[in-house]
């Protein structure tokens, strides 16, 4: 089985104000509802992702997109 690209940082952003990376973390977040799921989806492995869970999604863009993704 081929291995799941990871997507690199960068600071281009998409039409919802998101790098591809912070749009992984969220895409898998609001599936598993999991911020270590959601920094695994980025490529962290599950010991830094429990170090680091919180790095993405305290951005301010990430929050304003997950809340208008509650909202829906």
């Amino acid at each position: 089985m081929a291995k799941k690209a990871i997507p690199r940082e960068t600071n281009e952003r998409n039409i919802n104000g998101l790098t591809a990376r912070e749009q992984t973390f969220c895409d898998e977040y609001l599936k598993s509802g999991s911020t270590v799921q959601g920094m695994m989806a980025c490529g962290y492995s599950k010991s830094t992702a429990e170090k680091k869970r919180n790095e993405i999604y305290n951005r301010p863009s990430v929050q304003s997109y997950l809340q208008r993704m509650a909202k829906l």
